[in-house]
């Protein structure tokens, strides 16, 4: 309530860009100058909203707790717009795969083949350090396919999300993934059903599920 309508929107846009945020990337996200934004950032820390870093023109919430009240506070209409606006700030300046693959999954349009193709890239990079992220970056894109799209496509993707869910330790997850993409493999492809079935036995070990994973094996 203390706020302008300039640093309300200044504020939900830092939430979109990040923690701790760029002053740039948060005035795309708020669709405003730069000079209101930085007019803005110094009503923001006059009430301890955000603070200074050591970094120069980055700012950080004075807790993450306020960065997340402020974001699910805003409205979602906006929200999909302020990530649209960031993902192509990010990609303008060369920003990679990383940086950009959380505001592309936010705002991406079914069908959006360049985003499915985007997002798995992405989690392709991060598979090996960052397996959580990696499976959000496949989901995103398993979200984003287009009806029309192959199925061995789509198992494709499962297969990459169930192995990014079962590097991060969810196995139960990553079981249902792979009984989906079990379900919907097409017959002709052996070599897909084989891999889904190695995959789905393994994960089926580690779940303590020996014999269903020794007949999976056996039937493949």
């Amino acid at each position: 309530g203390l706020l302008s309508d300039g640093g309300r929107r200044v504020l939900e846009g830092a939430a979109v860009a990040g923690d701790p945020f760029e002053l740039e990337l948060a005035t795309e996200a708020a669709a405003t100058t730069e000079i209101a934004a930085m007019d803005a950032v110094d009503e923001l820390i006059q009430l301890d909203l955000v603070r200074s870093t050591d970094v120069p023109r980055r700012f950080r919430f004075r807790h993450p707790l306020v960065r997340r009240a402020v974001y699910e506070a805003a409205p979602d209409g906006w929200q999909l717009g302020a990530h649209e606006r960031c993902a192509e700030a990010l990609a303008a300046r060369g920003a990679g795969a990383a940086a950009r693959a959380h505001h592309v999954e936010r705002s991406a349009r079914e069908g959006d083949l360049d985003a499915v193709t985007f997002l798995r890239e992405a989690g392709e990079a991060v598979a090996r350090l960052a397996p959580e992220s990696a499976a959000r970056w496949f989901g995103g894109a398993l979200r984003l396919l287009p009806p029309t799209a192959s199925a061995e496509e789509r198992v494709e993707l499962l297969l990459a999300c169930a192995g990014a869910l079962g590097a991060a330790g969810h196995f139960a997850e990553s079981h249902d993934t792979l009984l989906e993409a079990t379900a919907i493999v097409p017959e002709r492809s052996s070599a897909l059903r084989t891999k889904v079935a190695t995959a789905c036995a393994a994960v089926e070990r580690f779940l303590g599920r020996y014999e269903p994973a020794h007949a999976r094996l056996v039937a493949a």
